[in-house]
């Protein structure tokens, strides 16, 4: 989810660009984009994430007591950030930018001046009770000057008409609920308000696997939750074991007498399932290709010889 944008390509220089995920400390997404054009290079990098009252929230969980978007950006000269809302498109977004009269380029529309909050600040963008589905989408944009001047802008986020996100704004659970220490995410308090587990308990690690479910290939799979952090749940990797019950050890051999002795031929354990260079059923079966080959050539000469013999006479 990102757009990069290229600046004053020019019939002898030409910009040279560079763009790629990040990771930011403390952030849940980082994006940045690089440009260079002659001696100026410009760097936009945008880090963010969702939080409530009670830390972070991963989006389409709930929220507690209030929605907020903390973010930072860096840049190497003029830097400003924005949150767009709904933007159909990243050209779209490209097509608000543009140069004010010291020729840094800024936005033109948008719905959150990410620049008035400060680097890492927070901006709340939705209250308890209210459900936050918007399409959101970030934008840091930078611009340096030197004997030239580039600019370059880094986005990340959601693009659509809405409907992007389901994030329900809850009230926090009251200090009678039932959410004691590594409670399971999702816990209904016991005097009947609506949320999960307060921010304050802290859950030790803890994965909650369903059955074994299904097969895909040769690997039997199944989904698990993570319980580590409350009011928290993500997806881990599906853990796998093999639909086959193995018939041997990997890396085993062994010799395969035929039976009546007359040959041995060795096999391997391969994907728990012995495997032979030759199949030991086919390799001890008697091989009378050759005498039958001979009875046909002793019954071909037979003949030869009889018609001969009458042509004689």
């Amino acid at each position: 989810m990102k757009k990069l944008i290229l600046l004053l390509i020019g019939i002898f220089l030409f910009s040279l660009v560079s763009a790629g995920s990040c990771s930011q400390s403390g952030y849940q997404y980082c994006w940045e984009e690089t440009n260079t054009y002659g001696d100026a290079t410009s760097n936009a990098k945008i880090y963010w994430q969702f939080e409530d009252d009670n830390g972070i929230v991963v989006p389409n969980n709930n929220a507690i007591s209030n929605l907020y978007i903390k973010a930072g950006w860096e840049g190497t000269d003029h830097t400003v950030a924005y949150g767009i809302y709904n933007a159909p498109s990243w050209e779209n977004i490209e097509g608000r930018i543009f140069a004010d009269s010291q020729n840094n380029f800024i936005m033109n529309q948008y719905n959150i001046p990410l620049l008035n909050v400060g680097n890492g600040g927070k901006t709340k963008i939705a209250s308890q009770g209210e459900t936050f589905t918007k399409c959101l989408a970030l934008v840091a944009i930078d611009t340096k000057h030197t004997d030239y001047y580039s600019w370059v802008y880094a986005g990340y986020g959601w693009i659509g008409s809405g409907d992007c996100l389901n994030i329900k704004v809850i009230a926090p659970c009251t200090p009678n609920c039932d959410c004691s220490f590594n409670t399971p995410v999702g816990q209904t308090c016991s005097d009947g308000c609506e949320g999960l587990c307060p921010g304050s308990q802290v859950c030790t690690e803890n994965w909650q696997c369903g059955d074994w479910s299904s097969c895909i290939g040769n690997q039997q799979t199944r989904t698990c939750t993570d319980l580590n952090s409350c009011g928290a749940t993500s997806a881990k990797p599906m853990e796998s074991q093999s639909c086959i019950t193995p018939v041997c050890d990997e890396g085993e051999t062994k010799n395969y007498v035929c039976p009546d002795n007359s040959e041995v031929k060795w096999c391997d354990c391969i994907n728990n399932e012995w495997a032979c260079a030759i199949s030991p059923e086919t390799s001890c079966k008697k091989d009378y290709t050759w005498l039958i080959i001979l009875v046909i050539f002793i019954g071909v000469i037979g003949i030869l010889v009889y018609f001969y013999k009458r042509r004689k006479r």
